[in-house]
This record gives structure tokens, C-alpha cells and sequence, in this order.
């Protein structure tokens, strides 16, 4: 999960470390070049973004849902992104108990695997 301003900054992260203690995004860093960034802003709408490879989290396949942030008088703020990493979601599908005998298939946009249509970025 992240929150940056209008002018792509992160502001919030959460996790703000990996397993090691490293940090996982610099508030420095910017986001200005994601679409998950730049729709909702254009939009003024929520976004769901195809699969692509992260870089602040990692180099997971992920899926980003964000939405715009807006003040009082309607004016964007900034956006609120969250990301589903594949590969944890893959890995809990098969262990819920509800999901015996249940094929879990997850295709993006183009109805393609996502472990198929990842491309770095």
C-alpha cells in the first residue's frame, strides 16, 4: 500500500521494510511514470492495472488498484495505490479449505495467465 501527492512523491508505504530490514521505497522515489499513478488522475476514477512487474516491492508480478484523492473543493490531492502480489495469491488459493476440488485461474484483461504476460517495467 502507498499514498503519494499530485506530484507522484510517496508520502506513505506500508510495508516500509522487507523481511531483512531493508527498505522497500525511498519517499524520494517517483511514481509519475505508472499508470496506476496517472489514471486516477486523469480520471478522476479507480484504476486496476494489467500485470506488471514491481520495483519498490520487489520484482513480482503485481496488480495495482488505485484511486484518486480529493480535497474539499474537488481538487486531487494525490492517489492511494494497493498491489496484489501473484505469486502470494497463487501460493494461499490451493491451502483454503473451501477451494478443495476448485481450479483458480487468474487471467488478466486479455485473457491471458499473468505469468504469461508480465513484462519488466
Amino acid at each position: 500500500m502507498l499514498a503519494a501527492d499530485r506530484t507522484s512523491r510517496i508520502v506513505a508505504a506500508h510495508p516500509l521494510t522487507n523481511a531483512r530490514g531493508e527498505p522497500l521505497l525511498s519517499r524520494a522515489q517517483s511514481i509519475a511514470d505508472r499508470e496506476y499513478f496517472q489514471q486516477p488522475l486523469a480520471t478522476g476514477k479507480s484504476f486496476i492495472s494489467d500485470v506488471f512487474r514491481g520495483r519498490g516491492f520487489g520484482q513480482d508480478p503485481i496488480v495495482a488498484m488505485s484511486s484518486p484523492v480529493r480535497g474539499r473543493a474537488g481538487e486531487a490531492l494525490g492517489i492511494v495505490e494497493g498491489s496484489l502480489r501473484l505469486t502470494r495469491f497463487e501460493r494461499l488459493v490451493p491451502e483454503h479449505p473451501e477451494t478443495k476440488g476448485v481450479t483458480v485461474l487468474l487471467l488478466d484483461s486479455r485473457d491471458r495467465r499473468p505469468s504469461d504476460s508480465t513484462s519488466p517495467s
